[in-house]
Parts: C-alpha cells; sequence; structure tokens
C-alpha cells in the first residue's frame, strides 16, 4: 500500500487504481480469500487435486530454500557489522591514545 500512496496517480494501472481506492474507503473486497487458483482445485476435489497439492508442496520447499538462504545473508552482514564496529572502536581508542600522548 505504501507503494501505491507514494506512486503519482497518474502512473497507477487500472488495478493498482481500483485497489488504492478500495483501500481508501476501508473495503477488503479487492482482498484474494481463498482463490488462488492451486487452492480452488484443492477445495473442489477434482482429479488435479494431487498435481495441485504437489505445486503447493514444491512452493512450500522453495520458500523454505529462499528462507534459509535469506538467514545465512542476513547473520553474513550482522558479522560483518559487528567486526565493522569492532575495528571503528579498536581505532578510536587508538587515536585516543595517541592525543593523550600528544597532549
Amino acid at each position: 500500500m505504501v507503494h501505491l500512496e507514494s506512486k503519482d496517480r497518474s502512473d497507477h494501472t487500472g488495478v493498482e487504481s481500483y485497489i488504492l481506492d478500495k483501500y481508501k474507503q476501508g473495503e477488503q473486497s479487492w482482498l484474494p480469500r481463498q482463490k488462488a487458483l492451486c487452492l480452488e482445485t484443492l477445495v473442489e476435489g477434482d482429479e488435479s487435486e494431487t498435481s495441485g497439492n504437489e505445486i503447493v508442496k514444491q512452493n512450500m520447499i522453495l520458500w523454505k530454500k529462499h528462507l534459509g538462504e535469506v538467514d545465512a545473508c542476513l547473520e553474513e552482514l550482522l558479522q560483518m557489522i559487528k567486526k565493522s564496529l569492532e575495528a571503528a572502536k579498536e581505532e578510536e581508542e587508538k587515536l585516543g591514545l595517541k592525543n593523550r600522548g600528544n597532549s
């Protein structure tokens, strides 16, 4: 919603204008509610139920993999930040000692 509100209205697509208008009116009818194609086939219980379940399962596996990758990246970034902070603190301490010695 932030994206739509910050975007110039003249740049909105028809769908974006519709959604933003509904949002500003406090309506939620534009939100999908169990209307994803893979969920509809699961609810209907037709012959493609197995393939629908398989699609959901494959998507969950992919999301789990991607979340693991994001977690690893965040952990690496955290370690880099910690090292940078430690190096900055050491440099600050060195400069503080040099300045005291020169006084």
